[in-house]
Parts: structure tokens; sequence; C-alpha cells
């Protein structure tokens, strides 16, 4: 389970919890959602609100990167001479979930960097920043590619 479906797991199991059940309620919900439809229709209710709110989103309400963030991890990375091979290791590290893998192969630094702070949250990209300017000495895995990448 990654990190996400463990955050949202502990919300909801905690909002189940607070709910006011009875023991018997909460033990008939655990077979509905064994066995019973209601994961497949909170699904489809999360996709359909989902596409809802997308369609209703006001205009440039997307999430925008922090220019000083993504000037800064630049900055860095040139400093470093970090390759692009090490660059999607480094977002694999701090946001497994971001875009590396939306982005072609030929793709520049720029638009790498780009993409991974458009996609990752402003906590992996902040702590993924302060690594970078940091040298990695906080982290062994960074440290080590960031010494393999000098040769």
């Amino acid at each position: 389970m990654n990190r996400s479906s463990q955050q949202l797991t502990r919300s909801l199991l905690g909002t189940i919890l607070s709910s006011g059940l009875t023991d018997s309620e909460l033990r008939g919900l655990a077979r509905e959602l064994r066995s019973g439809s209601l994961a497949f229709e909170l699904a489809d209710f999360l996709d359909t609100l989902l596409e809802q709110t997308a369609r209703y989103a006001p205009p440039g309400s997307s999430h925008r990167p922090d220019p000083s963030d993504v000037g800064r991890a630049e900055l860095a990375i040139k400093r470093r001479r970090l390759s692009k091979a090490i660059l999607r290791e480094l977002f694999e590290l701090y946001a497994p979930a971001s875009a590396q893998n939306r982005v072609r192969g030929d793709a520049s630094v720029s638009e790498l960097l780009r993409t991974f702070f458009e996609n990752a949250s402003d906590d992996d990209a902040r702590r993924f920043v302060a690594a970078l300017e940091a040298g990695g000495t906080d982290d062994p895995f960074l440290k080590g590619i960031t010494e393999r990448s000098k040769g």
C-alpha cells in the first residue's frame, strides 16, 4: 500500500470509527466492503465527483509550481551536473507518484522539472529542492547518486 493509500485508509477509518455507528453496524459495513458493492459505489462516486470538480474548476486553478523552487532546483542540478537519469531516480525517491513516467524519454531537464513540480505535492517538492541544495548529506541514496554522477 503506498503512502497516499495509507493516509486515505487511516482518514476513512478514523471517520468511520467516530461516526457513532454501533459495533454491529460497523461489522455490517466491513462485510459490505469486503463482498458487497459499496466499494464499487464509492469508487464510482469518487470518479464522478472528480469529473464534476474538474469541469467546474475556475480557470487557472490547477496546481502550479512555485517558480522559485523550479529555479533553485535547476541551479542545484547544474551545479552538481546531474544527468537526466539521476534526476529521474531522485523524482522516484522524493515523489514516487509524480509524473516522471508521464514525460517522454527525450524531455529536457527543464521539461522534466516542470512536470515533476506540477504533479508533486508541495511538501514533496520542498523536500526535493532542500535535498538538492543540501547536497544530499542527510540522505545516503542522494549522496551516493550525486557522488556517482561526478565520476
